[in-house]
């Protein structure tokens, strides 16, 4: 090895200079990778890499990889209309999706009807509304949601969402425990990534946390939470930042938990990481899902004591940035979409769901979500790389590339901690204004060159998107307030108000409030009736100033 360092020395030095190549998230990189990398970094096989499946999981969690079983395809799919989300699910089930993963309006998000005033112009424009049990029982008419995996992408009211689907589970005559399902449910980047917030965070974490630990108790099969990575990189923070954030988020919830009585172990047990591995850096990609796996392992047994390695195992599902996927000469997106099914697949994770090349556009077009799918497929099936476990594991670049995400990311975490963690870093607005300073250097990259988008700022074809965006009718909303208004005449009005009340007097308590939810939506009280009770209890949330710490 001591010749190799010469016979390296050398090499280096006639090959000297050059404009110097970073990553997408600015960690420098050398022309070639060799041994020496490993070797002088106090790189460790068995410490740091392992065996698929063992300690400390960086090469996987399972033994097999996807010999046995392939990542669960998930299309991620949003319409106007209760009739039209329930046409396209069916088609998807036929066509080989393995999971439903239901887009929802904002209205629905932020807890109003739509109905209200604030849901003008918004009423089933990014999904469907979901106001109350009878969408639901429109949304899955002859789809059992106990028998298939159903995501729905709410935060800040996923407790009425979990609340939701166990009633239309019951409805259907089916049994809620066998329910399947993940559920965001990380409030915390909704303050600083999304906007799409109700209530402050302190009472944000109490809801956040119920659901949490009803689902450890009543929901085996119900993920109920995703720690969310995704949001923060898709906003404007780097690579590694946004690790970092996610971790930090982690760390609050698990802090929660536990001053609540509630176990660590079961909190693990159900527990997601939505991430993304579709930015421009193929290696860099591949390299944060191996890190991801590994720091996680190590936060979990070193800060809490777990010792359960099934517990210990970050299971993953990754989803696909907008950012990189421009509305300009978005036919190109389909060959990004192909890449960043290849870094999930080459990073080992559990859910896979890509964007579609069109959404930069509007909401997708049955035809962008057919090739999104059929992407999985192809690589699952067709290029050979499930047959192997890690097939990038001991390249010296990746490795060396998985040690630096490593480092760095626990570096920003500690920054993060300085700052009394991820609840004051948001309260103060710190968390906030590094986003927001990424997000603007991004953009300025772009403008200027520096970061060279195909089809944007080189090889730009001037011609417009050939594309057939889907729109929505701009009827359904009216139809849709008309339904509500239906529907508030046929109900139980003393039945709505009762349970009302009672989903308000327990918010005033530190009960768990989803049973009262459950019964408050069997009544067909709707997510804006049950929000604004507990806007009366908690209040909400206005933005602070995001100027940070400097």
């Amino acid at each position: 090895m001591e010749d190799f360092r010469k016979t390296y020395a050398a090499w280096n030095a006639r090959h000297d200079g050059g404009s110097e190549v970073r990553t997408d998230g600015g960690i420098p990189v050398k022309k070639v990778y060799t041994p020496l990398d490993l070797i002088d970094g106090g790189f460790d096989y068995a410490r740091d890499l392992g065996l698929p499946g063992e300690w400390p999981y960086t090469r996987g969690i399972d033994a097999d990889g996807y010999r046995k079983n392939a990542w669960v395809k998930f299309q991620y799919a949003g319409r106007a209309s209760a009739l039209e989300l329930n046409t396209v699910m069916k088609r998807q089930l036929a066509e080989g999706v393995t999971g439903l993963d239901v887009a929802v309006d904002l209205p629905t998000q932020i807890g109003i009807d739509s109905d209200h005033p604030l849901a003008a112009g918004e009423v089933g424009k990014v999904g469907v509304p979901m106001c109350s049990l009878r969408d639901m029982e429109r949304i899955f008419d002859g789809i059992d949601v106990s028998s298939v995996h159903v995501t729905i992408q709410t935060n800040s009211q996923s407790f009425v969402t979990l609340a939701l689907l166990i009633a239309l589970c019951e409805k259907q005559g089916g049994d809620p425990a066998r329910l399947s399902s993940f559920f965001q449910n990380d409030v915390l980047k909704e303050f600083i990534a999304r906007g799409t917030h109700i209530f402050p965070p302190e009472p944000s974490m109490r809801l956040t946390t119920d659901v949490i630990l009803y689902c450890a108790e009543h929901q085996p099969h119900i993920s109920p939470q995703m720690v969310c990575e995704y949001h923060m990189r898709d906003a404007g923070s780097s690579s590694v930042e946004s690790l970092a954030m996610m971790f930090g988020n982690a760390i609050a919830y698990a802090d929660a938990i536990v001053q609540r009585g509630g176990k660590v172990e079961k909190y693990l047990k159900q527990l997601y990481v939505f991430i993304t591995a579709n930015h421009r850096d193929f290696f860099e990609e591949v390299a944060r899902l191996r890190a991801a796996r590994r720091m996680w392992a190590k936060l979990w047994r070193g800060r809490y004591g777990v010792t359960d390695a099934d517990l210990l195992k970050c299971r993953m599902i990754e989803f696909q940035t907008g950012t990189p996927l421009p509305a300009q000469d978005s036919e190109n997106n389909i060959i990004r979409i192909a890449l960043s099914v290849m870094a999930g697949a080459m990073g080992g994770v559990q859910v896979m769901g890509p964007r579609t090349y069109d959404e930069a556009l509007g909401i997708p077009s049955d035809q962008a979500l057919r090739l999104s799918l059929r992407a999985q497929q192809i690589v699952a099936e067709e290029s050979g790389i499930t047959n192997v476990s890690d097939p990038l594991g001991g390249s010296y670049y990746v490795e060396s590339l998985t040690d630096e995400i490593e480092r760095r990311t626990n570096a920003y975490l500690a920054k993060i901690e300085e700052r009394g963690g991820m609840v004051h870093a948001i309260e103060t607005g710190w968390i906030q204004a590094e986003i927001g300073r990424g997000a603007c250097e991004y953009q300025r990259e772009i403008e200027s060159g520096q970061r060279v988008v195909i089809g944007v700022n080189r090889y730009a074809s001037g011609q417009a998107p050939a594309a057939k965006t889907y729109r929505p009718d701009p009827l359904i909303a009216q139809r849709q307030i008309a339904d509500l208004v239906q529907l508030r005449k046929e109900r139980d009005q003393a039945g709505v108000a009762k349970a009302l009340d009672y989903l308000e007097a327990v918010a005033r308590t530190s009960e768990n409030i989803i049973p009262a939810t459950v019964a408050a939506v069997k009544a067909y009280a709707t997510t804006g009736e049950i929000c604004g009770r507990l806007r009366r209890v908690f209040g909400e949330h206005a933005d602070v100033a995001t100027a940070g710490e400097q």
